[in-house]
């Protein structure tokens, strides 16, 4: 099974590749609410490595799938927050930023990282 690592690696590289990097996050979210608890943890037991803001989006990501699932949440992921406040959704003006604060759940924004609200929602 995959771990929040490897899907952070993947992120990465589809983002250095131009390609749709939500992708990754959209099956780490699918992967980790098809797998059973002893799987999701660990999934999530190792922090991925330090790559400012990505890694503070991952954190939050995975405490927004732990709060879905009612698990508790891996300690490495309280310590991870973006320096600087991290719009991962791309926005062009103040109103659009004032917005994606606004729609942003206060797990995301703990971690300094700003999303829709419904980053993990699949339709």
């Amino acid at each position: 099974m995959p771990t929040v690592s490897d899907f952070l690696e993947r992120h990465l590289r589809d983002v250095a590749q131009h390609d749709d990097h939500w992708l990754a996050i959209s099956e780490l979210a699918d992967a980790f609410r098809q797998a059973d608890e002893q799987t999701r943890r660990v999934m999530i037991e190792s922090a991925p490595r330090t790559i400012p803001p990505w890694d503070a989006l991952f954190a939050a990501i995975v405490e927004d799938l732990c709060d879905e699932q009612g698990l508790v949440y891996p300690s490495w992921t309280t310590h991870l927050v973006s320096a600087k406040p991290f719009m991962a959704w791309p926005v062009s003006s103040a109103e659009g930023e004032t917005a994606l604060r606004r729609a942003t759940k206060q797990t995301y924004a703990r971690h300094n990282v700003f999303v829709p609200g419904n980053l993990l929602s699949r339709a």
